[in-house]
């Protein structure tokens, strides 16, 4: 599973490291979010035409409301005017995940087993990047998941 980074820069967490914009924004919303009893699935951020966007993704057990949302958008929006991790202008979207909900952390290939999945990979793995099937077990940060026709893939989240 690949993903995208920001820009680079700012506000730096241990001394020499450098974040990018959706390690900052996530390090500033993430604990107003779970006083909300919320959680960050997801941060993206890019810029299109001249346009910045910012996209929070929310969930929370048995799923997010438009309240939800709306509540969301306004608490992070004055968060991030005054914490301010992005230099340009942006345009800030909250949604919920959806159906699709990425897996990026531990907790959510934990969270997803037994279900069945899409793993998109940069290396191959049996001959192929793209592999679709039950997630059967996460453990050690190895994925195995077993497609359609039993054959069973093990994979290190490394190796996304």
């Amino acid at each position: 599973m690949e993903q995208e980074g920001g820009e680079q820069g700012g506000m730096g967490g241990e001394k020499g490291s450098v974040q990018t914009v959706e390690e900052r924004v996530e390090a500033v919303v993430t604990p107003l979010l779970e006083s909300m009893g919320l959680e960050l699935v997801d941060v993206e951020y890019g810029v299109g035409r001249g346009r910045a966007r910012l996209c929070l993704y929310v969930d929370k057990p048995g799923g997010v409301t438009i309240d939800d949302l709306s509540a969301v958008s306004r608490e992070a929006g004055v968060l991030l005017d005054v914490e301010d991790p992005i230099e340009m202008s942006y345009d800030l979207e909250v949604s919920s995940p959806g159906l699709s909900r990425p897996l990026r952390k531990e907790k959510d290939f934990r969270r997803a087993v037994g279900k069945r999945i899409r793993l998109v990979t940069t290396a191959e793995v049996g001959g192929r990047r793209t592999l679709a099937g039950t997630l059967e077990a996460f453990a050690g940060g190895v994925l195995t998941v077993v497609d359609s026709d039993g054959v069973r893939y093990e994979v290190g989240i490394g190796a996304r």
